[in-house]
């Protein structure tokens, strides 16, 4: 029933008045759902299903480990996460202020174990432009990188992002399982920044890489090419992750346009035998 009466705010342009506190079950577990100025409305309507089913498999060969996720969002992630495993140890990066205050809140409203940095993880320091749609203030497609899709209308937002060594100069992060990466074309940026941490713990990687779409689309054919190069020298295997959460072994990723198959499991080579038992 709050899906139709959300839907309907939102069609009538009213969603963005909405400030209050709804219980919601996702996964199997009620959460309390804050709505401010419209955002939250995603809780409702992106379940990640996949997701969740691949995080049971990975979570049963990590037991106990930490969780990294490389652009929290709106905490879609964590939830799903804790919805499997409510102890474990989550710690989150994110750019976007917007999504930064609405996910202190959603932890707090459900006294949830986790610590979200607000911050980009990068291979480098600085401030860099976050390129986002201005009809959209949590808009989980912004990017950091003016190539990789048409700014022309986006609003641009300065953002923080620091290197993995001056994050764990800060603090230390020990016994990671497993990262999860959605960054918006940044994906290099990110497995570069922790190549080091990559070939001391061997965590899985959940790896989101849109489409390169056309051969002559070079930025981001480039790219890809640079993160499988990488992966091949951190010795990781791909898995392609279909909505079905079913694994597909690759030796590359080549060039499509479809949205549907742009989900990675990335996975350390000697974890070869328990990844077989996935597909």
């Amino acid at each position: 029933m709050i899906k139709f009466f959300l839907r309907g705010l939102r069609k009538l342009r009213l969603i963005q008045h909405l400030n209050l506190t709804v219980t919601h079950t996702i996964h199997g577990r009620a959460y309390c759902i804050p709505l401010k100025g419209g955002v939250g409305f995603d809780h409702f309507f992106d379940a990640e299903q996949w997701m969740r089913a691949i995080l049971v498999q990975l979570i049963s060969l990590q037991p106990k480990k930490a969780f990294l996720d490389v652009g929290v969002n709106l905490g879609q992630t964590l939830l799903t996460l804790k919805s499997i495993q409510n102890d474990v140890s989550y710690y989150g990066f994110e750019p976007n202020p917007i999504c930064v205050s609405y996910v202190a809140d959603l932890i707090k409203a459900n006294q949830l174990k986790a610590t979200v940095y607000p911050v980009g993880l990068s291979n480098t320091n600085g401030l860099v432009v976050l390129y986002k749609d201005p009809q959209f203030p949590s808009d989980s497609s912004g990017s950091i990188l003016k190539e990789f899709r048409d700014t022309k209308d986006k609003v641009e937002v300065f953002v923080p992002i620091l290197s993995w060594d001056v994050i764990q100069a800060c603090e230390q992060f020990i016994g990671l399982g497993i990262v999860k990466i959605d960054v918006e074309g940044a994906e290099w940026e990110v497995l570069s920044g922790l190549k080091k941490l990559i070939e001391q713990q061997r965590p899985f990687i959940i790896c989101e890489i849109l489409p390169v779409y056309t051969i002559d689309n070079t930025f981001r054919v480039e790219r890809q090419e640079n993160i499988l190069r990488l992966l091949k020298e951190l010795d990781y295997s791909i898995f392609r992750i279909d909505l079905n959460a079913k694994l597909t072994p690759l030796t590359t990723i080549g060039v499509h346009s479809n949205l549907k198959d742009c989900n990675y499991v990335f996975a350390p080579v000697e974890q070869g035998q328990f990844m077989l038992k996935m597909i």
